[in-house]
């Protein structure tokens, strides 16, 4: 359960093999990793300025990769929170993409949920290392090329946007997105 009082963590382990008999790991990762229950873990938490509207009904686009889900998730949880109690949400949309569903998809039944309670209107997910039969490879800046109409419709009514994930995958979705809404014919 999710409450003001625990503390979620989305990450991926880093420990790679260098090829030449030494391995990489990452320390943070790791240490967290190697943890038994009940241990203590020294930390902070930050106050984000990543914050939703104010007013539930404006659309969010949430776009996120991987461990890059993290934030959206805590939007997605507040916005259900606040469905919960009795706020009109608006027509949110999330894109999800990581590597493989049946390793990396962790948040699968949180995000059904969502769409089932009506908390996101849509729900596009990409899978990079699962290739679709007749495509291949499908990232989530696919999903947003396949989906632009829904995507300049949300924005046409006010939505705000927010992207989450590697630099990579920013720069592809920006690839896609900032030509289509600056030509005259908004189409991706």
């Amino acid at each position: 359960a999710t409450t003001p009082e625990s503390v979620h963590v989305t990450a991926i382990v880093v420990d790679k093999d260098l090829g030449d008999g030494r391995r990489f790991k990452g320390v943070c990762t790791n240490y967290l990793k190697d943890l038994t229950d009940g241990s203590l873990v020294r930390s902070f938490i930050r106050r984000t300025t990543f914050k939703l509207p104010a007013d539930p009904s404006v659309p969010v686009i949430m776009i996120g990769a991987g461990t890059g889900f993290a934030p959206l998730r805590g939007m997605c949880i507040d916005l259900d929170t606040r469905r919960k109690g009795g706020a009109t949400l608006g027509d949110n949309i999330l894109f999800f993409g990581c590597r493989r569903q049946d390793e990396d998809f962790m948040y699968a039944g949180e995000m059904d949920g969502w769409v089932q309670a009506k908390t996101l209107k849509h729900l596009f997910l990409a899978f990079s290392r699962d290739p679709d039969s007749f495509t291949g490879k499908v990232y989530v800046q696919d999903k947003l090329n396949d989906n632009a109409s829904k995507i300049l419709t949300a924005l046409d009514n006010g939505a705000f946007l927010y992207v989450c994930g590697a630099t990579n995958m920013a720069r592809e979705i920006k690839k896609v997105a900032v030509p289509a809404l600056l030509s005259p014919s908004r189409a991706l």
